[in-house]
């Protein structure tokens, strides 16, 4: 590889492609989104050169079981950047958990993984039961219909909730016991101390979507007012330095679309597929050329 960079390669099966991942991920060039370089069909699948993250916020959570406040505060408010930046060009992004916020070499965080996600010209609407259960709002399993950027903000509210504890806000290994839980909306928020964090959390886990806050105005709830917190912007290096931003960050490729539908028996199939990532390295291949950059 020219750049002399590590990227990922995200490989799918044709059957289980979504051309909306390619879409969502064209449509938003942000410092917050995982970037995109270039994508190829080839031998019945698709293969996604992406940027490289080393980490993500379910690994990191997992493994330091104590995070100083002021640490906390930029994690959650670089997960809600990101989900901005999905929600203010109309993208739902539909499988926000910690496991899909990646980290990169510089300790920034970045949203990806956008197989189920979705750009919207009108109201946003949704039927797809889609998703992982633990972070599913309520509608998704009861509504014919629901708006799936207002199940985001439920998302977002169990994830935040992970980051706080280290546990989700409605859980049980029993598929109808969890559903109980999460149709109840009742949770403990006893072990957060910080009450601006617990208005953060309460204002997405609104059992009522429309009662829920939007990305924007979350933002300007008093927790995210805090002066001289730790935050991205206090690192030496930004997205726009020359050693993290130096790729170009899309080339369209000269492919023959194929729309895919995804039937709902095949959605755990297709999960099995999603964010399967090599590290690249500079080995010869018969195949080398349809990768070099």
């Amino acid at each position: 590889m020219q750049y002399g960079s590590n990227f990922a390669l995200k490989k799918i099966p044709e059957e289980f492609f979504n051309q909306s991942e390619i879409d969502c991920l064209i449509a938003i060039d942000h410092p917050k989104i995982v970037s995109l370089y270039r994508y190829y069909r080839f031998d019945g699948c698709v293969y996604m050169l992406m940027e490289y993250c080393p980490n993500d916020l379910n690994k990191l959570m997992k493994s330091r079981r104590q995070i100083e406040s002021s640490e906390l505060y930029s994690y959650v408010s670089a997960v809600l950047e990101a989900v901005k930046a999905c929600h203010d060009r109309c993208i739902a992004h539909s499988y926000i958990k910690p496991s899909n916020f990646f980290i990169d070499k510089y300790n920034r965080i970045k949203i990806g993984d956008f197989g189920l996600s979705k750009m919207y010209k009108d109201k946003p609407l949704s039927s797809l039961l889609e998703g992982t259960e633990l972070f599913m709002a309520p509608e998704i399993f009861t509504e014919n219909q629901y708006n799936p950027m207002k199940s985001d903000i439920w998302a977002v509210g169990v994830t935040i909730y992970f980051m706080a504890t280290h546990l989700y806000p409605f859980y049980s290994k029993d598929p109808e016991i969890l559903f109980e839980k999460i149709q109840s909306g009742v949770y403990s928020d006893d072990c957060i101390d910080d009450k601006n964090l617990c208005k953060v959390i309460s204002s997405c886990l609104k059992i009522n979507p429309y009662e829920r806050l939007t990305i924007n105005q979350l933002l300007e709830l008093p927790y995210f007012q805090k002066e001289d917190s730790y935050s991205e912007e206090n690192l030496p290096l930004t997205t726009n330095d020359v050693y993290t931003r130096s790729h170009q960050v899309f080339v369209r490729a000269k492919i023959p679309m194929k729309k895919v539908t995804i039937p709902l028996a095949n959605q755990n199939i297709y999960q099995m597929y999603r964010g399967s990532r090599l590290r690249l390295v500079n080995a010869p291949s018969k195949s080398e050329q349809n990768f070099k950059l």
